[in-house]
This record gives C-alpha cells, structure tokens and sequence, in this order.
C-alpha cells in the first residue's frame, strides 16, 4: 500500500514539474523576458495560494473531524461574493475598479469578521451547541447569500 502511494506521488509531481516547466517555456514570444516574469509571478500567485487552500482545508477538517466537509459550508466565500455585488450594485461598478486594492481587502475582510463573530457570538451563546449546528447555520446562510448575490446580478444585468 505504501508503495503504491509513493509511486503515485511520484508519478504525480513528474506531470506538475513537466506542467509548470510547459507553462513557463511553451509559446514565449520575442520578448520572452518579459514574458517569462509575468509567468513566474503568476505560477508563484498560483501555488501560494494552492497551499494556503489545501492547508486551511486540512484544519477544516481536522476540526470537523470528517474528511468529507469542507470550507464551503461555512458560507463565507458567498458572503465575499456578496460584499463585491452588493458595491458594485449601490455604488455602481467604477467604484469597485477605482477602490484602492488594500482597503477593498480591508473592507471585505472586516465586513467577514465581523458577520464571522455575530454569527458565532449568537450561536455559541448556549453551551450545548456543537460544531454540526454550526455547519447547518454555515450552509443556511451560504445559499441565502449566494441566492441574495445571484438575485443583485440579475437586477444589475438581466441578461
């Protein structure tokens, strides 16, 4: 068994080294310098943020204690994506692209604690609550939004 698994490991980061290698060197232009550091900082971008979302999907479950669950029942990348709507929908879709990056981070992230520690505040009021009620409250909430989200597009678009 063991074998077999490092042989699939194996196998596996030999296709993502000769991936990485194709995405850097396959169809450089002239100005292949050029070319060649967006490409980098972008795979770098690529797996940092791979990394980050595998090991925060790890603790997830490992708090859970089910490898079945993940980050997405907690419903907050719906409430990110309704935070951007919802700027674009009052304010209109310039200010989103005249926002300086850092604060529209700041904003959301904030906007995110905030519901994060209300939400838990009220819920872990009572002791007797467990972590499967709050993933039942996390996947209310996430369709809610998301339904809200879908619901500012089509009012913004409704095409």
């Amino acid at each position: 068994m063991a074998k077999k698994s490092s042989s699939q490991l194996i196998v596996l980061s030999l296709l993502a080294i000769v991936s990485l290698a194709l995405y850097l060197g396959y169809n450089l232009p002239n100005r292949w310098q050029y070319a060649l550091e967006n490409r980098a900082l972008s795979l770098i971008a690529i797996v940092i943020t791979g990394a980050a979302i595998a090991l925060a999907t790890m603790i997830f479950q490992t708090v859970v204690n089910n490898r079945i669950s993940r980050r997405v029942f907690w419903g907050l990348d719906s409430l990110y994506l309704l935070i951007q709507t919802t700027i674009i929908f009052l304010f209109g879709s310039s200010t989103l692209l005249s926002m300086n990056s850092i604060a529209l981070f700041v904003l959301c992230t904030g906007l995110m604690m905030a519901f994060s520690l209300v939400l838990y505040h009220f819920l872990f009021k009572k002791e007797n609550q467990n972590i499967f009620f709050l993933l039942l409250v996390g996947i209310i909430f996430g369709t809610f939004f998301c339904s809200l989200t879908t619901f500012m597009e089509v009012l913004i678009d409704p095409k």
